[in-house]
């Protein structure tokens, strides 16, 4: 399944979900331990939910956090942190007051226990994890084809890739 293009006519905050999910790297989990398959389940998922129910979920009083949230340190693993939308790798079939359905099952807000987590975007900003693969994704991307290792050195808000000389892959 692949994205639509973004509605001309979704409000700002709607729209500004949208525009966040697709900055994020369809190939590079912004989660440590979430695997880049079902990443781009979920991720393919979150932008068909905001085409098909964003509007009626924001007018709904559904936040960023509630639907694309994650723990602020250790993404998604910790569940209870976890947005409706961030946990199930299947299609919405409908979003209601309390609850976004799924067709087997439906995850509500407002549960105890359940906190409000970082979006899943500006968690991947912090996260060394996440800035780290999409900077070797960018990489090879780019025919860099002699990369040994990428690492990300960070002083304040400067970045800096170190390659290594090895050449990967077959030769």
């Amino acid at each position: 399944m692949s994205a639509s293009p973004a509605p001309v006519d979704l409000p700002p905050a709607v729209a500004e979900w949208r525009a966040a999910i697709e900055r994020l790297p369809a190939d590079a989990s912004p989660c440590r331990h979430l695997p880049p398959p079902h990443w781009t389940a979920i991720r393919e998922n979150c932008l068909d939910f905001i085409d098909r129910f964003g509007v009626e979920a924001h007018r709904l009083g559904w936040t960023a956090s509630q639907l694309f949230g994650v723990h602020p340190k250790y993404g998604t693993i910790r569940a209870e942190w976890c947005g409706a939308l961030m946990v199930h790798r299947e299609s919405a079939r409908g979003v209601e007051f309390a609850r976004v359905v799924f067709e087997w099952t439906s995850a509500h807000r407002g549960k105890q226990d359940q906190r409000d987590g970082t979006p899943v975007w500006e968690f991947a900003k912090r996260d060394s994890w996440s800035k780290q693969t999409h900077l070797i994704l960018q990489l090879i991307g780019h025919g860099r084809t002699d990369v040994r290792y990428a690492r990300v050195e960070t002083q304040g808000s400067a970045s800096r890739a170190l390659s290594g000389s090895r050449r990967r892959g077959p030769s």
